[in-house]
């Protein structure tokens, strides 16, 4: 098999990301779709942005290294990234150890320089590679057959912080491999993509708003409405799907804050969850949110091997 080449995105480096996030969306009028912050600084260090489909990558730098510096960098999206490395290795173009495989953000990735001391990056989603593999995409099932055990949770709250974090960015990823007709398509009654996207969007304030009552003493947490008519409703499909990606994305943003804001009671604090009629702590209902995307990007990428079929 070869590599196929899919997208390239700018990285800039940025003294004040904060800064150049507001200046992107309202100079600009880019989109943030993600953004990581280092909350021991209490600063901004990576963020994306996006418009009509294409994005870019800002990238912390202290005002001394920006003074250094003596080139900018790009990252490349490759699906199948192997044949290229070893390409790259033959011609002589990098080392045979430069590969990074599994990354904590979620990608297989090698890099270079060129001649004028810019930073080359080839890269591909983790996700996308084992989809390669000639294995069956499955449904996942539905949502509220699914059992949980939060007696037996055995999850570090960082790593529970880092999948919240990264799912605007998995679903950016996944949006680009869907032509818009694709995005739209409700095969036999069911969700379309961009649908499955709004959803999650739908119950960002059902999460707040359960952290609230764990935080705040309440016996029993609010409940979801099992019905989910506010997603059958919303008319996601005639929505830009930039604008949700967008709007995720600043929800998500804000649930991570909250998350961190009340790392201190996590493992402590408790409420009942109203459909499973099981205690839930607030490190549980991390979990379940984290798995509540997982579930639904998994439905995304059944719906877009089912229009492959």
């Amino acid at each position: 098999m070869h590599t196929s080449f899919r997208h390239m995105n700018p990285v800039l480096p940025s003294t004040d990301v904060a800064r150049d996030i507001r200046w992107y969306t309202e100079k600009m009028g880019f989109q943030e779709f993600f953004s990581n912050t280092d909350h021991k600084l209490n600063r901004i260090d990576y963020a994306g942005l996006s418009r009509q489909g294409l994005c870019l990558h800002l990238q912390f730098q202290w005002p001394d290294d920006m003074a250094r510096m003596n080139g900018s960098a790009i990252r490349i999206q490759v699906e199948n990234i192997g044949p290229l490395f070893q390409e790259f290795v033959e011609r002589g173009s990098v080392a045979p150890d430069v590969f990074r495989e599994n990354t904590p953000w979620g990608t297989n990735e090698f890099g270079l320089y060129d001649p004028n001391r810019n930073a080359i990056f080839f890269y591909e989603d983790v996700s996308s590679a084992v989809a390669q593999k000639p294995a069956p995409v499955l449904h996942p099932g539905k949502w509220f057959e699914r059992p949980f055990d939060f007696e037996h949770l055995s999850v570090s709250p960082q790593g529970l912080l880092e999948r919240l974090r990264d799912t605007p960015l998995r679903l950016y990823d996944l949006r680009r491999s869907f032509s818009p007709a694709q995005l739209v398509h409700q095969p036999a009654d069911q969700w379309s993509a961009q649908e499955n996207i709004g959803h999650l969007l739908d119950l960002e304030p059902l999460w707040y708003g359960r952290i609230h009552d764990i935080t705040n003493g309440e016996k029993t947490m609010r409940p979801a409405d099992l019905t989910n008519r506010k997603t059958h409703e919303a008319g996601h499909n005639a929505v830009p799907v930039e604008k949700l990606l967008a709007e995720f994305a600043a929800e998500r943003h804000k649930l991570v804050e909250r998350c961190t804001t009340n790392s201190a009671v996590l493992e402590t604090a408790a409420a009942l969850h109203p459909r499973l009629q099981k205690p839930m702590r607030m490190i549980d209902l991390m979990y379940f949110v984290a798995e509540h995307d997982d579930h639904h990007i998994a439905v995304i990428r059944h719906l877009r091997s089912f229009g492959q079929n």
